[in-house]
């Protein structure tokens, strides 16, 4: 083979190996878009199966609030912990990292954060570790706010 044939046969392979990376790097941006997806269905599911709010009186489901308008949505919003610990006062029923992540984004207080699950995950573990707050963790993983005299056996299995 001459000099020639190589350059040409080396040109071949660069060219090859472009039009390689091009077709990975869109199969990569489908993997991370189809991931995305995903992982905002699983946190809409999982807002699916948790039980509906009850009004202790009427025995009726509790009106859902609006999101707050973007023009105060900055001004108003409450920062990490408060927003978790409003969202667990309000509803009184247990929450996993997931859910609260989707909670905070239908109410406009998410975290502004690359991962905001995982800001969320760390804001419920240091909530949970403060003084005289009231939330606690579930066996199975989740956070409820609970006052003293709240029962809560019928979440967490095997306690009297």
């Amino acid at each position: 083979m001459t000099n020639n044939g190589l350059e040409q046969t080396l040109e071949r392979l660069r060219d090859e190996q472009a039009d390689d990376e091009a077709q990975l790097a869109t199969l990569q941006r489908r993997v991370l878009s189809r991931q995305k997806a995903i992982e905002g269905l699983e946190g809409l599911v999982e807002l699916a199966r948790a039980p509906v709010a009850a009004n202790a009186t009427e025995g009726t489901p509790e009106p859902v609030e609006e999101p707050p308008s973007p023009s105060s949505q900055d001004e108003d919003r409450p920062r990490s912990a408060e927003a978790i610990r409003r969202v667990l006062v309000e509803t009184k029923r247990p929450w996993t990292a997931r859910a609260m992540t989707a909670e905070l984004l239908r109410r406009g207080w998410a975290p502004k954060s690359s991962s905001p699950e995982d800001a969320v995950r760390t804001a419920l573990n240091r909530a949970r570790k403060a003084p005289d707050n009231g939330i606690t963790r579930l066996p199975d993983g989740s956070y409820i706010y609970r006052e003293e005299d709240d029962d809560f056996s019928m979440f967490n299995p095997g306690t009297e």
